[in-house]
């Protein structure tokens, strides 16, 4: 196993021999993550649109190339024909600063926004809405706010959590002061 590698142009990266690529990876995913590609930047995902965050989020899990790609460009503002130009090394800095990012989102929504379902909607059949994923949250906030859901998605992914997880919070105080009241008077 090598623990050093040559510092190639990302353009050179998909060519190399394949069990090459593989020691590659070992290192390069290593690496500590920066917010920095070059002269570039990394944007806050948090201040993205809740649409970016979910294209970037649909072009990690595809694994594609071409979607990391325009993640990266989406994230640190730089055209994908220059990315090509960035040694490897300086781009796996900025691609593990991504990833992580991309798992500190998905972290503070499970922490915060899921909750456990009770039985009844269990036995109602509301993991059926599963399969509609980011639209349940659009389409949540646009009744809320009486707007569409294509509006909701160019709101900031950071006001579009908030929102979610202080309607989850106030959901749970309303609850919880249903049920005092209810042993008040039973």
């Amino acid at each position: 196993m090598i623990t050093e590698i040559e510092n190639i142009r990302l353009s050179r990266f998909d060519r190399i021999d394949r069990s090459l690529h593989e020691d590659y990876m070992r290192v390069l995913t290593a690496l500590r993550p920066r917010p920095r590609l070059g002269p570039f930047k990394a944007r806050r995902l948090t201040g993205l649109t809740f649409s970016e965050v979910t294209l970037i989020r649909g072009w990690f899990a595809e694994g594609n190339t071409m979607g990391l790609l325009k993640a990266m460009e989406l994230v640190f503002g730089c055209k994908r024909e220059r990315l090509g130009q960035f040694r490897v090394v300086d781009y796996f800095h900025a691609f593990n600063w991504l990833t992580r990012e991309l798992e500190f989102l998905a972290e503070q929504e499970q922490r915060h926004l899921s909750g456990k379902l009770g039985p009844e909607l269990e036995m109602a059949g509301v993991r059926r809405l599963d399969r509609f994923k980011e639209l349940n949250a659009l389409v949540a906030l646009a009744v809320q706010f009486g707007i569409t859901p294509q509006e909701v998605e160019k709101w900031n992914y950071g006001l579009v959590f908030s929102l979610l997880w202080y309607n989850k919070v106030y959901r749970e105080v309303e609850k919880d002061h249903l049920e005092i009241i209810r042993k008040n008077n039973g």
